[in-house]
């Protein structure tokens, strides 16, 4: 195991430096999630560094990429790296993925941070793509609200490595989601239709059916009502139908999705103007198909 000589870090940190690193080498030519919670930017960097440098001298390449901030999936920022580096050897290679701190800044009311939750808890299947380890980068605010609020994305976590004051919590890197969070293993319908959205999206023709299931998955969070994040979900969702059913002109669908997101963020968010932007859209299409209900 290579040490963080260069580094000037506490007896903990250097242990889960140490810990990180040995990981990493177990772990090339295989996905693995691996968590690295830090607040302090300066130190993330120079831990960066020193773990870069140390791969290299072992002949294993590192990678690293930014989370798209317009669409925070972590998914598209794996792809994006490996088309910029067509020469990757998953056998070789770690990544390392950086900038889920900015979600922080540029999202104080979490509706960015909801919508990359929603990608980790949704799309987690899709990573499987992907045979080499990964390195994601977050801060403690986003650690936390990720064992809330993406808990089957977190219990695929391969480890939990802690840097900085807070690192000394080991009942946060072991917390169960809280006991009236609905996951999927306890709600049959939702893992069905996740399922069964994992299989079409890897069907990029079978677009009708995935707008379909997206409003399928709009709808089941819709009503489950206990929590406020599961609304959050809800939008996340009927904006995935909607930009959907736009490419595939689905008038009535569209507009009756749009009236569900008009609803959504008037109800959850107070958000009036988003809500008239999507009740005027939908009002529209609705008179088009001679729809009176609508």
């Amino acid at each position: 195991m290579s040490s963080a000589s260069s580094l000037l870090l506490t007896e903990v940190d250097q242990e889960n430096y140490d810990r990180l690193l040995n990981v990493l080498e177990l772990s090339l030519g295989q996905l693995e999630l691996l968590l690295v919670v830090c607040d302090d930017r300066n130190q993330q960097a120079q831990i960066i560094d020193q773990y870069s440098a140390e791969l290299r001298s072992q002949s294993i390449a590192h990678y690293h990429t930014q989370l798209p901030m317009k669409e925070p999936n972590l998914r598209s920022a794996l792809d994006r790296l490996v088309q910029q580096y067509p020469d990757l050897e998953p056998a070789s290679a770690v990544v390392t993925i950086l900038g889920t701190d900015h979600l922080i800044e540029l999202s104080p009311s979490q509706n960015q941070r909801q919508e990359f939750y929603g990608y980790l808890q949704w799309r987690r299947e899709a990573l499987r793509d992907f045979s080499f380890p990964v390195v994601l980068w977050l801060t403690h605010q986003i650690y936390r609200e990720m064992i809330d609020y993406a808990p089957d994305f977190w219990s695929w976590r391969g480890g939990v490595f802690w840097f900085g004051t807070e690192k000394n919590t080991p009942a946060l890197a072991k917390l169960a989601p809280p006991p009236t969070l609905q996951t999927l293993t306890d709600d049959p319908e939702l893992q069905s239709l996740l399922q069964r959205l994992e299989a079409a999206e890897q069907t990029p023709e079978n677009t009708a059916d995935l707008a379909a299931l997206y409003g399928q998955l709009g709808e089941i969070y819709n009503r489950r009502t206990e929590n406020t994040y599961n609304r959050q979900f809800a939008i996340q969702a009927f904006r995935q139908a909607v930009q959907l059913q736009r490419k595939l002109g689905s008038k009535e669908a569209l507009a009756q999705n749009l009236k569900q997101l008009g609803d959504l963020y008037r109800e959850l968010q107070n958000d009036v103007s988003e809500s008239l932007v999507c009740y005027q859209e939908a009002i529209g299409l609705f008179r088009e198909v001679r729809s009176r209900l609508g």
